[in-house]
């Protein structure tokens, strides 16, 4: 952890959570004689079981609990490590996963931009605000999931698509709006359904890999090139949504959506982030969502790694070029890496 100002000491948190089991986290200083600006946190052996896969991060709050001038806090980026046996064969390519990446990461950063909306807006804003935030967290996490590529020992069950219920935002919300923004919620969740069962398939593809079975291997490869088809479609027609919702609620201009979004109220609610948990209505969006369990538990260290927001009101946000083309451009790897698949379904990726 770096830091503006000189200290002497620097409380670190190690959270680390594998399968489903509960989060759990060791606390400790980072102690100096002198004053500086860059501290590390100690070496730890964590137990874990063989095959299992972890997720560990680190919170930080430079000068410890008891400083009343710290200037720096922050939480790493989660880092997902599968445990031996078995190091499984990768299924996307650096460039794949780097596509991946630009989603998850601009994703990531609309989700933070609405966040402070969800925490602290009006009752009948905030919900219409954590629904969106938690659509763009799922698209997000189900793309860290093609960046880490893990494996899943649950290999011989087929993964069946499954559709969460879309949240269906009011006249009081969204005003003349309704249709159009709700119409980008359902397509939203016909992308969190298929990246869902993309990643679970591929994730199974893996651990059949490490199980040694070529057969399971693969019919699961073969049923994830069918589910990267499905999400590409629907990426595709959720960037074209994106555009009409965005131009209903200019048209309409809700409270909510013409209020103003950008560093400051991040600012603000990120330190609540950073060694706290994420809103209680965001947790619960995200289960109606049915994001993994251990999705909804990083949720908060996800979106403490955007660092900043650009200013811009919530209208704008929902089409912002970059992540329209980010969604673009991760449907179009998609549909290559299906037919790559389907040609060559047990051939090594990378």
């Amino acid at each position: 952890m770096r830091t503006q100002f000189n200290h002497t000491r620097a409380e670190w948190i190690i959270h680390h959570q594998c399968d489903d089991s509960a989060t759990t986290g060791t606390r400790g200083f980072a102690d100096s004689a002198v004053k500086k600006k860059f501290f590390t946190s100690s070496a730890l052996d964590v137990p874990v079981v063989a095959g299992s896969l972890c997720r560990f991060s680190a919170s930080w709050l430079v000068g410890g609990s008891d400083c009343s001038t710290c200037d720096g806090s922050g939480k790493s980026e989660p880092v997902t490590v599968a445990a031996p046996p078995g190091a499984p064969r990768r299924r996307y390519d650096p460039f794949e996963k780097a596509i991946a990446a630009r989603l998850r990461d601009r994703a990531r950063g609309l989700s933070a931009k609405h966040y402070p909306g969800c925490v602290s807006g009006p009752t009948v804003y905030a919900g219409s605000m954590c629904g969106l935030v938690a659509i763009y967290n799922g698209i997000a996490a189900y793309q860290d999931r093609i960046v880490n590529d893990p494996p899943d020992r649950r290999f011989r069950r087929r993964v069946r698509l499954s559709r969460p219920a879309p949240r269906r935002f009011s006249a009081a919300e969204v005003g003349a709006a309704t249709g159009a923004v709700n119409a980008l919620a359902a397509t939203g969740s016909d992308v969190l359904a298929a990246g869902s069962a993309l990643a679970t398939a591929v994730d199974r593809a893996q651990g059949a890999t490490v199980a040694k079975r070529p057969r399971e291997e693969r019919r699961q490869m073969l049923d994830a090139a069918g589910f990267a088809r499905r999400l590409a479609t629907a990426l595709d027609r959720f960037a074209a949504r994106s555009t009409t919702a965005a131009a209903a609620l200019a048209a309409t201009t809700p409270p909510a959506y013409t209020a103003p979004l950008g560093a400051p109220e991040w600012d603000a609610a990120r330190e609540g982030l950073v060694f706290g948990a994420v809103a209680p209505a965001l947790s619960a969006e995200l289960r109606r969502l049915r994001l993994p369990t251990n999705a909804i538990g990083a949720a908060g260290g996800a979106l403490t790694t955007v660092a900043t927001v650009p200013e811009g009101d919530g209208r704008a946000a929902i089409a912002d070029p970059a992540l329209l083309a980010s969604q673009r451009s991760a449907a179009a790897m998609l549909r290559r890496w299906a037919e790559a698949v389907t040609a060559r379904p047990l051939a090594e990726r990378g």
